[in-house]
């Protein structure tokens, strides 16, 4: 009997290449950082992502963060217990619960919505429609966002947000 690519589960079918771009994707890092990390095109990451955004069925790159995220196909914690020894482990979870209770204090309750609204795959101008402002005030909102978790891009804010716990 065969297996449909849905009977065989994602991670199943990402190709390692595929699962390689989707780990640095996840850590943060800017199609250009994920070429030079893994000696390859910017077009060639493009490629890959687009491949990796249809095999989950996510409509953008920090949907598909997200989404793997959930189906463990990164690690939501590069510092999992295991990686260290036990006290490492804890002294590194108390930090991200810190660092975690910062942001959240930090973030507004409109960047909250708009992060998660980020963390859905929604565009800006979606957001805007979705949350009753201008595409221009999301603009902002996001811009802030962006600032308060200390990224550059939605794929950097998602994962950050992600391990933090932010949203899930």
């Amino acid at each position: 009997m065969e297996h449909t690519e849905e009977e065989a589960g994602p991670e199943r079918t990402l190709t390692p290449r595929e699962q390689e771009v989707l780990r640095e994707l996840a850590a943060g890092a800017a199609p250009a950082g994920v070429a030079a990390s893994l000696d390859i095109s910017v077009l060639t990451v493009r490629g890959h992502l687009r491949s990796i955004m249809h095999k989950l069925g996510a409509h953008s790159a920090g949907e598909a963060v997200v989404r793997a995220f959930r189906l463990g196909l990164v690690e939501a914690d590069p510092d999992a217990p295991g990686r260290r020894g036990p006290a490492d482990a804890l002294g590194a979870m108390a930090r991200r619960a810190r660092e975690a209770s910062r942001i959240e204090s930090a973030l507004t309750p409109r960047e909250r919505e708009v992060l998660r609204s980020i963390g859905r795959g929604l565009t800006t101008r979606q957001i805007g429609t979705e949350l009753g402002i201008s595409h221009r005030t999301a603009q902002s909102h996001i811009a802030g966002l962006y600032t308060k978790l200390g990224v550059g891009s939605r794929v950097q804010a998602v994962a950050r947000a992600t391990r933090l716990d932010l949203i899930g």
